[in-house]
C-alpha cells in the first residue's frame, strides 16, 4: 500500500474510465496571490482532494483519511 499525503491508496488505483478536467477557465481572473486564485477557482489542495473523494466515492471506492 502506497500512503500519499491525505489518503491511503492500494496500488494500482483504477477508478475506471473517469476523466475530469481540472484547469483555470478562458476567462479573466482577478488580480490576487496564487494562493487566492487557486481557492477562488476551486483548485486549491482541499478543492482538489473533496473532488477525488466525490468522484471515487461515485465509482464505489471507498477512501478513508489517513490520521
Amino acid at each position: 500500500m502506497q500512503q500519499g499525503s491525505r489518503l491511503p491508496v492500494p496500488e494500482p488505483c483504477v477508478l475506471g474510465n473517469i476523466v475530469v478536467r481540472l484547469g483555470i477557465p478562458d476567462m479573466f481572473i482577478d488580480h490576487a496571490t496564487q494562493a487566492e486564485q487557486r481557492h477562488d477557482l476551486g483548485l486549491d489542495r482541499e478543492d482538489i482532494a473533496q473532488k477525488l473523494g466525490e468522484l471515487a466515492e461515485q465509482a464505489g471506492f471507498v477512501c478513508k483519511k489517513a490520521e
